[in-house]
């Protein structure tokens, strides 16, 4: 006889599903179907996939009505997600701005003119001044 598991994450969010002919449970995971066939259903029970495209979970599992539940955008996209996405950005922009101001300093500090009469040292340190300003601000 196959039964059906889902496992869930530290958050109560489906984390996976799968079917005990394929892959022994762990402590934790729950059975939701005793008397099943041979592979998961995921298409009927997470018709969306488990995970949204960037890999956030999409679903709850409701164990009362041993069934899953769509969760809203907002509870996909948390603020400490969208607070974790800005500040790799950020630190991106910064680490970017920062390589390219140590490779134009030589020629800055050498006065080389076309350095200097391009601008292009004080667009740098700007985007590296604002890439501070906003880490500053999503900490």
């Amino acid at each position: 006889m196959t039964k059906h598991y889902i496992r869930k994450d530290g958050n109560g969010d489906v984390a996976h599903g799968f079917s005990d002919k394929f892959e022994k449970p762990i402590q934790g995971d729950l059975c939701i179907n005793e008397n099943a066939s041979r592979h998961f259903p995921m298409q009927e029970l997470f018709p969306k996939g488990i995970k949204t495209e960037e890999g956030y979970p999409r679903y709850k599992w409701d164990d009362k009505k041993n069934e899953s539940i769509e969760k809203k955008t907002e509870d996909v996209y948390t603020l400490d997600v969208k607070k974790n996405e800005k500040k790799l950005e950020i630190a991106t922009d910064r680490s970017q701005a920062e390589y390219l101001y140590r490779i134009l300093k030589p020629f800055i500090d050498g006065k080389d003119p076309a350095v200097v009469e391009s601008g292009l040292l004080s667009q740098i340190e700007a985007a590296k001044d604002e890439a501070e300003i906003e880490a500053i601000e999503w900490k």
